[in-house]
């Protein structure tokens, strides 16, 4: 008998960055991902509910948050920040807000980890000013 996959917190996360850059890139159904990509694969339950719920909710809320990303970007347009780069603010601007209310500090951290491993080499830089802008706007710092 096969053990379920548990996956970590920022594995989670690594993970939804990456469906969302497919659903993004590709067009494919959101279902049709989250199907292949995570139901199909054997994860825990805890990893599927935690995958699951940030992958629809961004998807969801996907307008909100990108209004409130560009609201916070000086100098810079929207449609010029790159895929991975997108997708990690996506992930931690919804991760900001109610009900899930991540705590910033956390939120920040990840989202920096996961886009040395994912981003270019200033994307940690530009994703922590970002989110600090975000998290100070919404009384969250």
């Amino acid at each position: 008998m096969n053990q379920a996959k548990q996956l970590t917190r920022r594995q989670c996360r690594q993970l939804v960055v990456c469906m969302l850059y497919e659903y993004q890139l590709s067009g494919n159904n959101p279902e049709n991902i989250l199907q292949y990509r995570v139901l199909d694969e054997g994860y825990s339950e805890v990893t599927r509910k935690f995958v699951e719920k940030l992958f629809r909710g961004i998807i969801d809320s996907q307008e909100k948050v990108d209004e409130i990303i560009t609201k916070h970007l000086i100098d810079w347009d929207f449609e010029r920040v790159a895929p991975i780069e997108k997708n990690i603010l996506r992930m931690a601007t919804f991760e900001y807000l109610p009900p899930h209310a991540t705590p910033p500090e956390v939120v920040i951290n990840e989202a920096v980890e996961i886009s040395k491993s994912m981003g270019s080499a200033h994307s940690s830089q530009f994703i922590n000013a970002v989110l600090d802008k975000i998290a100070s706007s919404l009384n969250l710092l």
